[in-house]
């Protein structure tokens, strides 16, 4: 027990003698299973307005959304985007797509929203469950859940198109089914399924795989009678991969990689084109930096109720060897892989971090509570105006409600380029972007979208063959943008960017 705790000053909860008009009060504390299922709906919902409130109204380039455009085009044409492929995410984003109303960019953004909604809430049933439901335990685990949804990183991630809100869900019910008690509900194919398909959403949650092998509160027991099943759900999950090659075979205009072979298949799934940000040399200042980006996600009070709880002598270590691994593993990754926004990668690590966050910090309310039995609502106050406060500082570094940059360059683009252009891309921003109204969208049908930096592979030349088959091509090696415009002197060729204002330079014959 910790240093300060004196047993006859502690509540009991079991002892309604010593309660009495207490019980009441305690009871939100200490809810039973009705009332677990009410706190997690209030989570869901406090989460959902905020999120509705900042969500991206369309295409956006918030918070480092470039890559909205590519996989918003994919989910609608049937396509494959950018490695690895994501194939459960385009399933849903699809589902998505065909189930909401409104614009098609906003209802690929409710996904974020909706799964990140989620996993806040099965983030507060695993910090409830594995406290033991002590007292308390409701409030700790409630506030953990809403500081991790609105922590800055997860919640920059659920107001636009990305692949990281529906990672987050599955992680938390990965770590959810890892420290629980088998039961129908987390038997072992249906343990391996989930990580199969977590997987199938982003290939780093390769790095949940040694789960499998944890049982409630240590290493599985009986392993060999276990594992098989486990790993037979884990291919069945991954069979969602078997989608990218169907797609591709449908020549659809965004086909990265075109996986129709094993080789291009591995290429695209594995990430071969981005290995070269791997390294595993890295400054000080990159770990100091990363460090303050988990800090910052809930304050330095976040971080004392952490390590409060992790200093303490009531941790179990043992137990918290599955947390440990994520936590760490994840940290690593994000050290070692060098691109500009390697950090997203944290967000499995932030929801340990805020787990742990949680532990410390029902040890104060129970030391405070042992020396004053009204200290919860005091205490209950000020966790909430804390929240609140923290989500008001977030609030404009996050909010994507406003950001209408990426609209309005596709607007320009497709009003402002010449009949039958040949419009040259050289950025992210921009090609992603009129993907989406060339494709998605499908405005200005007369126009050729040709991304520069594609161009040397030879996927992207047969992708650019079957979506423009009235184009001439360079036969030989040369496939370069000069070369694709002398041999097409009947059309205007426009280059196009998307940094800061639009720009849009044309040359050649304009046609009305």
């Amino acid at each position: 027990m910790p240093f300060w705790e004196n047993k006859s000053r502690m509540p009991d909860p079991s002892d309604r003698s010593r309660q009495g008009s207490r019980s009441t009060s305690l009871a939100f504390f200490i809810p039973h299973r009705p009332g677990l299922w009410l706190l997690a709906a209030g989570i869901l919902l406090i989460l959902l307005i905020i999120y509705g409130f900042t969500l991206a109204p369309g295409l956006s380039w918030a918070n480092g959304g470039t890559d909205g455009g590519d996989l918003i085009t994919a989910a609608a044409t049937g396509g494959v985007p950018h490695p690895g492929g994501f194939p459960l995410y385009l399933l849903l984003a699809r589902g998505f797509q065909l189930i909401l109303p409104g614009d098609l960019a906003w209802r690929t953004n409710m996904l974020s929203a909706i799964c990140t909604s989620l996993a806040a809430a099965i983030l507060f049933f695993l910090s409830n469950r594995v406290s033991g439901r002590r007292a308390f335990s409701g409030l700790a685990s409630w506030s953990a859940a809403l500081a991790f949804g609105l922590a800055p990183l997860v919640w920059s991630q659920a107001v636009i198109t990305e692949v990281y809100g529906l990672q987050a869900l599955l992680t938390a019910v990965i770590l959810f089914q890892a420290t629980g008690e088998e039961t129908k509900w987390n038997g072992n194919f249906l343990r391996g399924l989930t990580v199969g398909l977590a997987i199938g959403c982003h290939l780093i949650s390769i790095l949940l795989l040694p789960l499998l092998f944890w049982d409630g509160k240590a290493v599985c027991r009986d392993l060999k009678k276990h594992i098989g099943r486990r790993f037979i759900g884990v291919l069945a999950g991954l069979s969602v991969y078997l989608l990218l090659p169907v797609r591709a075979l449908g020549h659809p205009p965004v086909n990265w990689g075109n996986p129709v072979t094993p080789q291009a298949f591995f290429d695209l799934v594995s990430g071969s084109i981005y290995r070269s940000n791997f390294t595993m040399v890295y400054s000080f200042e990159r770990l100091r930096g990363l460090s303050g980006i988990l800090i910052d996600q809930a304050g330095l009070i976040g971080l004392f109720l952490a390590v409060f709880f992790l200093a303490g002598n009531r941790v179990n270590f043992t137990r918290m060897i599955p947390f440990f691994w994520i936590f760490i593993s994840h940290a690593i990754f994000t050290l070692v892989y060098g691109s500009f926004d390697s950090y997203v990668y944290l967000i499995p690590a932030v929801m340990v971090y805020l787990f742990w966050a949680a532990a410390g910090l029902q040890e104060i309310i129970e030391f405070c509570v042992a020396r004053c039995r009204f200290a919860w609502f005091p205490v209950g106050l000020l966790i909430i105006s804390l929240l609140i406060w923290h989500g008001s500082q977030t609030l404009p570094a996050v909010d994507a409600s406003y950001d209408l940059r990426a609209e309005k360059f596709g607007q320009e683009a497709v009003r402002s380029l010449p009949r039958d252009a040949l419009a040259f891309t050289a950025d992210d921003e921009s090609s992603f972007t009129l993907w989406y109204y060339h494709f998605a969208l499908k405005q200005r049908p007369d126009i050729a979208v040709v991304v520069e930096g594609l161009l040397p592979y030879g996927w992207y030349q047969q992708t650019l063959e079957f979506t423009y088959p009235g184009l001439q091509f360079p036969t030989g090696e040369d496939w370069t943008a000069v070369a694709i415009a002398q041999a097409n002197p009947q059309r205007p060729a426009c280059s196009l960017a998307g940094h800061g204002a639009t720009t849009i330079t044309c040359s050649g014959r304009q046609n009305p």
